[in-house]
């Protein structure tokens, strides 16, 4: 989906970009495409004073803090993965262990990134009503934290030519059959339209979910999808929004507001 809307106070969420997994073979994209659109999206982001937020995984040696359940994975004999110092540290590209200046760390232990972890007090005390979402893998990790992040109330963006899979059936299946199967949410208290170099600048659609006609193609790589509970959108797109909102922010209408997710 070529065009998207974010709201004034939108954080980037870069699930997962670190050592041991960015390593790994995946599909459709490189993961090493993935961590340069990623810190493309991060600069933007920082440059207009938005939260960066790097999520990673982490787990004590012994497995005693690890999600428990009975799984095939978890099945006695099965091949567990091998882990070697310093798999969970944050790539050097998106600022290292700690970050860039102003970034937010969020260590977690499962899937997603809001349970048993502060990520939702860090976005609610900013006033962030709306996350964009990149990282590794689509169907992990992106999936359940785009969930999460739904369920508890945010509007959510995922950049679909910023997060990638082991498999490209993993990522096709998350992009295409579970990002467009929930409700979507109404229309933010302010928005800004996504414009990028290959189409100008749009106003953003109206309550009745319909959005503008393309102009052009995007570039290859994005995936053109209508999600229902969250928008998905190519990098350069939200890019752009990040750097022109300035000039795209309206004063909020009394039923917008009525609409919108709870500050806390």
């Amino acid at each position: 989906m070529p065009v998207t809307t974010l709201d004034p106070r939108t954080a980037l969420v870069v699930v997962d970009l670190q050592a041991g997994i960015v390593g790994s073979p995946t599909e459709p994209f490189a993961a090493s495409d993935v961590v340069a659109r990623s810190a493309q999206l991060a600069d933007a982001f920082r440059a207009h004073g938005l939260p960066v937020v790097l999520v990673h995984v982490t787990a004590r040696a012994d497995g005693a803090d690890a999600v428990h359940g009975r799984s095939d994975a978890t099945a006695a004999g099965a091949p567990q993965p091998a882990r070697t110092a310093g798999w969970d540290v944050i790539v050097d590209a998106l600022g290292g262990p700690t970050g860039k200046d102003g970034d937010i760390v969020v260590t977690k232990r499962n899937w997603g990134a809001f349970y048993g972890t502060d990520l939702d007090v860090q976005l609610r005390r900013r006033g962030i009503t709306q996350v964009v979402i990149t990282g590794i893998a689509t169907s992990i990790g992106v999936e359940s934290t785009a969930r999460q992040a739904h369920e508890h109330g945010y509007h959510v963006t995922i950049a679909t030519d910023a997060v990638t899979d082991r498999t490209a059936i993993d990522h096709e299946h998350a992009v295409t059959r579970i990002f467009p199967g929930w409700p979507r949410r109404g229309r933010p208290r302010r928005s800004w339209a996504c414009s990028g170099p290959d189409r100008p600048l749009a106003r953003p659609a109206g309550r009745t979910g319909k959005r503008p006609a393309p102009a052009a193609p995007v570039r290859q790589y994005a995936t053109p999808i209508c999600s229902r509970w969250c928008r998905a959108c190519s990098i350069s797109s939200t890019t752009a929004s990040a750097k022109s909102a300035p000039e795209m922010c309206e004063p909020p209408s009394a039923s917008a507001r009525a609409t919108s997710p709870p500050t806390r």
